[in-house]
């Protein structure tokens, strides 16, 4: 049975967790000694064991999940999985923690205390998957020949649990580094198109410096060969003159055997000239073939994630849909009529897309309106907007009513979902 719950964090010298209780003594003390990316620390403090798991961003930055629980768990390797699992899940509603740019997790929110209700159905999430009864079993005996400083440093390994739960009875402090870390599905999609973004990217730029080269070159040629025109004209007009005056047969000869040698080598030139075109249209073909692979790859990428939402701005609007309190603006709840979205995103394939949309009260309730066939149970409502690729906005359907003071003053959060993923999360403030 799960006792207690707390998220922690430190950046620097900067700690702070949620609740704010005792248990700050025990976990401000474990931020600062990380010995691996992934870390479980477990404490056992008379009949109380704490699991601490310890994520590390950076140096200097690290955050976690601690349960306090009265049993010792038998299977470290799930609990693990549960712990990473959550933060994940709660990385994908990007309130408490988020997906950087490289896809790795980060801690969103600046305190935890202001998300009360968001970390709260954070840890009810976590203790309905890890209050398995096959994952616990009560404490034993307590070993109290051992200091309670004592320490014991393990691996987490598939043969380790056994190893774990024999020193959990004897020790009072148990530090567990993971040496294969679980790397989120998301990071892996990121990295992975950033890999071919990047390599993409590389040929496309040496198909464009090969271009570039191969345009120079032409136009070197074409100097050469308007050089030999001339040439071959002076050449000629020399001879005219030079016959004239002098009328000598034997030098007249010699001056049209170097104007043939001149009409070979602007042949030559000319033969350059037409293998270089050639050779320009076959690196044209490479460079429209790649940026197809590339659009190809996009749109195979779009069909799971058309869109990413990077941000939610809400107004206040009237019956006829001009805004009372424009995006962005104070809204206060004796002018509520219609509360209208309006979404910032990044859209990766174009089309029409069905948009979901949860809005929930002050209390926690979900605001919903009469049934419909086409509103899916759990949703206040849903609509199909035509996404545009690259960096847009679209203003979504308004929701309320024409009656000035429909909504009451307090903080709500607006949730924006696509199929089964949340992509975007936020609360705001209704006065």
């Amino acid at each position: 049975m799960i006792l207690r719950n707390y998220l922690f964090s430190k950046e620097f010298d900067t700690y702070q967790q949620y609740p704010n209780d005792i248990a700050k003594h025990f976990l401000s003390q474990i931020t600062s000694n990380q010995l691996s990316v992934d870390q479980i620390v477990i404490h056992r403090d008379g009949n109380l064991i704490y699991y601490a798991y310890i994520w590390s961003v950076s140096k200097n930055k690290v955050f976690g999940h601690c349960i306090v629980t009265g049993d010792i768990c038998i299977n470290i390797n799930e609990l693990y999985d549960s712990f990473h699992k959550s933060i994940e899940q709660a990385a994908y509603k990007g309130v408490l923690f988020s997906f950087d740019s490289t896809g790795e997790i980060c801690k969103q929110t600046e305190n935890f205390s202001n998300e009360g209700a968001e970390v709260n159905e954070f840890f009810k999430d976590f203790n309905r998957i890890a209050c398995q009864k096959s994952l616990w079993k009560s404490i034993g005996s307590i070993d109290y020949s051992v200091s309670k400083d004592s320490n014991i440093f393990l691996s987490l390994t598939d043969d380790s649990t056994d190893k774990i739960v024999e020193a959990i009875e004897h020790y009072h402090n148990v530090i567990i580094t993971i040496e294969n870390p679980l790397a989120s599905s998301y990071s892996s999609i990121v990295k992975q198109l950033n890999l071919d973004k990047e390599e993409l990217n590389s040929r496309v730029e040496h198909l464009s410096n090969e271009n570039d080269e191969l345009l120079k070159k032409k136009k070197q040629y074409r100097a050469v060969v308007t050089l030999f025109v001339i040439i071959v004209l002076c050449c000629i007009g020399l001879l005219s003159f030079y016959r004239e005056i002098t009328g000598k047969t034997q030098h007249i000869q010699e001056l049209e055997n170097e104007i043939t040698i001149k009409k070979d080598s602007l042949l030559l030139q000319d033969n350059e000239i037409n293998r270089l075109i050639n050779d320009l249209s076959t690196t044209n073909s490479r460079l429209s073939s790649a940026q197809k692979a590339l659009s190809d790859y996009k749109d195979r990428v779009g069909k799971h994630v058309p869109l990413i939402v990077t941000d939610i701005e809400m107004a206040n609007n009237y019956y006829d849909g001009t805004h009372e309190t424009d995006f962005g603006g104070t809204i206060y709840s004796k002018n509520t009529m219609y509360l209208a979205p309006r979404i910032k995103y990044i859209g990766l394939v174009a089309g029409y897309r069905n948009i979901l949309v949860k809005l929930y009260r002050p209390d926690g309730s979900l605001s919903t309106g009469t049934s419909s066939s086409n509103v899916p149970k759990g949703y206040s409502y849903s609509l199909s907007s035509y996404i545009y690729e690259g960096e847009n906005t679209c203003e979504l359907s308004s929701w309320g009513n024409k009656n000035k003071g429909h909504w009451a003053k307090g903080i709500y959060k607006i949730e924006v979902w696509y199929n089964d993923m949340c992509l975007k999360a936020k609360s705001f403030t209704i006065y």
